[in-house]
């Protein structure tokens, strides 16, 4: 069985999107810094589960990545408590 994969560059390319939910196990970090500008500001909302709670060694990388969305969305960036 051959199952086709897609990058977000690819997957969005010239396209707005209202939410991308990301649950990728540790993933979303590679995603996140790796992500170019255009991709990131294509998508209106994004809604991500860091898994830094079960795997201490991605603290670092999450906070990373908090800190660049934040910076792209200042006024809509928040931590889920």
């Amino acid at each position: 069985m051959t199952i086709p994969t897609y990058s977000l560059p690819r997957l969005l390319k010239g396209r707005t999107v209202d939410l991308v939910q990301v649950n990728i196990e540790g993933a979303e970090i590679d995603l996140f810094l790796k992500a170019d500008n255009e991709t990131l500001l294509s998508v209106r909302q994004f809604t991500v589960e860091f898994h830094d709670f079960w795997y201490p060694e991605l603290r670092d990388g999450t906070e990373q990545v908090k800190d660049r969305m934040r910076a792209r969305f200042p006024d809509d960036a928040r931590d889920a408590k």
